[in-house]
């Protein structure tokens, strides 16, 4: 996921809509400023702005989501996305979503930040499980068919299936729950991280939770530095251990150490959700989404059309998109920097109302 440090990066940008200029264009001169803190002139990036969303259409005929803006992200192999308007009506919930899939992106994590600093990351499989809308009504000629074959062919007869219901499909692979594991790992070394933690729920869902847990323990054989069956295992000194829902929830996990916790995706989106709350990170969080040596950074939260114009916004979701972009071309001091300064204005403003320009002014002064 990360690649080799040059003197120059050509870095594709995507505005967004909404606030999505405004906080862009702050987050761009935050990256530049940080970059000359750190090497001086020797490395700096070179901003490629493409379009997608309401300009994208505006200029390409009602295009949304113009093949240009594809190829340039392919070509540079990244991409700094804003927030983005969901169309009605393109297909999916949202242009971000159909981003990843035209681009293969098939994992990605999101990056929090504890109370006491530490850096907490929930790496999530984009392609697998529940996302991938496997569901039917059972009233519709599929439903039917497919509720007709349970009963009829499986014997599946402890559910009603009355005829207004619904029916979903959990998919799980062992090739996702491999990729995972082995994503977690190289993250991991990426960041000097110690600690991998499988989340699962197969207490009640023994089959397919329960297989996250038996394919990720099979993979740690390969890596493993303990060939027995204790936990946790250990890889180049990265402690992997596995946790059950339960167990995730009566620990205390913003007061341990830097930590990956890997999942099947609906579990990660309530592991997201969790630290979300807990930590007071809304519209504050960013995701990175990578495959095919591409990856794209971008806030979790939408163009928020209602601020535009208000001092109420704030950058920190893509500020912390730039602490991940940083990571990826291989910029550690100016990532650790920018991690350190924001850490600090939060820390600082915290439990406060705050406005643009005061975080602006916080963010300026701790990053020296």
């Amino acid at each position: 996921m990360t690649i080799q440090p040059n003197q120059e990066f050509c870095v594709p940008y995507v505005e967004g809509d909404g606030v999505g200029p405004e906080l862009m264009s702050y987050a761009r001169t935050v990256a530049e400023q940080v970059l000359k803190k750190c090497y001086g002139e020797q490395r700096r990036i070179i901003w490629k702005a493409v379009l997608c969303g309401e300009k994208a259409a505006a200029q390409y005929q009602g295009d949304w989501f113009p093949e240009e803006t594809l190829n340039v992200i392919e070509q540079y192999k990244c991409a700094l996305i804003g927030p983005i308007t969901a169309p009605i009506g393109y297909g999916f919930k949202s242009l971000n979503v159909a981003l990843r899939h035209e681009l293969g992106l098939r994992a990605s994590y999101t990056r929090y930040v504890s109370h006491n600093g530490n850096a907490l990351y929930v790496l999530r499989d984009n392609s697998e499980d529940l996302p991938i809308k496997l569901e039917w009504q059972t009233n519709s000629f599929d439903g039917n068919l497919l509720a007709t074959f349970l009963k009829e062919e499986l014997g599946v007869n402890k559910v009603p299936l009355a005829e207004k219901s619904v029916m979903a499909l959990k998919y799980i692979s062992e090739s996702g729950v491999d990729m995972l594991l082995s994503s977690a790992i190289e993250l991991a070394k990426s960041r000097n991280i110690k600690n991998i933690t499988i989340v699962h729920h197969a207490n009640s869902l023994p089959i397919s939770e329960g297989s996250v847990v038996r394919w990720a323990l099979s993979s740690i054989k390969r890596y493993s530095q303990n060939s027995d069956d204790s936990l946790p295992k250990y890889v180049d000194d990265i402690a992997i251990d596995v946790c059950s829902l339960l167990q995730f929830f009566t620990q205390n996990r913003t007061e341990q150490g830097d930590t990956i916790y890997i999942s099947a995706n609906y579990l990660a989106t309530i592991l997201n959700e969790y630290f979300t709350g807990s930590l007071g990170q809304l519209n504050k969080v960013s995701q990175t989404n990578f495959g095919n040596d591409i990856c794209i950074f971008e806030p979790k939260h939408g163009p928020l059309h209602s601020l535009v114009g208000s001092d109420e916004i704030t950058p920190v979701a893509l500020i912390n998109a730039v602490v991940s972009l940083f990571y990826h071309l291989g910029c550690l001091e100016a990532a650790n920097c920018l991690t350190k300064g924001l850490f600090e204005a939060e820390k600082s403003l915290k439990d406060n109302m705050i406005s643009f320009k005061q975080f602006q002014e916080t963010l300026a002064f701790t990053l020296g």
